[in-house]
């Protein structure tokens, strides 16, 4: 059993105010997956996942992780803790099976993005701060100025394509197109049951059931 447990992040760069300080290391939880599955003593892997997400490319560290012990032919089940969404379901999408808790929070399929300013705040501290930079946007992620109109676009057509791979890996997953894609994606929020009749999901349980799958399927494989 793997544990997902807090916001994905890449690296162990401490906790933050925006992450409520749980995290989860996704170089370390990955390489944690690829010894599970380079063991020939584990037959089968369960992750356990409780994380509202986090970036992007780290919760795709994860998905990857997973991905490749499938195919060196090791089942992979998932189980949903309370929460499983955005990243956190994302980084489920190569399971053999998910099954989540009634009550787990999942879902949340979709992007965005933050940059906190600070730059009145400053000025009415009495704090000045000068930016040296070359090219118009080098400054553009500098917490002391918004984003210019040509910045905020270029920000969209990022969040924009990120959502495409997001939805397009959940289609590929989870076998689901068109109008019953966008029903589940568009960040909406399911429970654990409710995640099932929307193809998200595949078992209602806790992590005991999980490892029954994942004893089974070690079984018959």
């Amino acid at each position: 059993v793997v544990t997902i447990d807090g916001a994905i992040v890449s690296t162990d760069e401490g906790g933050s105010p925006l992450t409520g300080g749980r995290l989860a290391i996704a170089d370390r939880l990955g390489r944690a997956i690829d010894e599970a599955a380079n063991e020939a003593a584990v037959k089968a892997i369960v992750v356990r996942i409780d994380s509202p997400g986090g970036s992007y490319s780290a919760s795709d560290t994860l998905r990857r992780a997973i991905e490749r012990a499938k195919q060196k032919g090791k089942p992979v089940v998932v189980s949903f803790g309370n929460v499983a969404a955005s990243g956190g379901y994302f980084a489920a999408l190569p399971a053999d099976l998910i099954v989540a808790q009634r009550g787990t929070i999942t879902g949340s399929i979709g992007v965005f993005g933050l940059k906190p300013v600070v730059g009145d705040l400053l000025d009415s501290l009495g704090i000045k701060v000068e930016t040296l930079n070359a090219g118009a946007n080098a400054a553009m992620n500098s917490p002391t100025r918004g984003y210019t109109p040509t910045q905020q676009a270029a920000v969209d057509r990022q969040l924009d394509r990120i959502y495409a791979d997001f939805t397009r890996k959940v289609s590929d997953a989870r076998r689901l197109e068109g109008t019953r894609l966008d029903a589940a994606a568009r960040g909406r929020v399911f429970t654990g049951g409710d995640a099932k009749a929307a193809g998200l999901g595949d078992e209602v349980g806790g992590l005991t059931l999980a490892i029954a799958f994942a004893k089974a399927k070690a079984s018959n494989d």
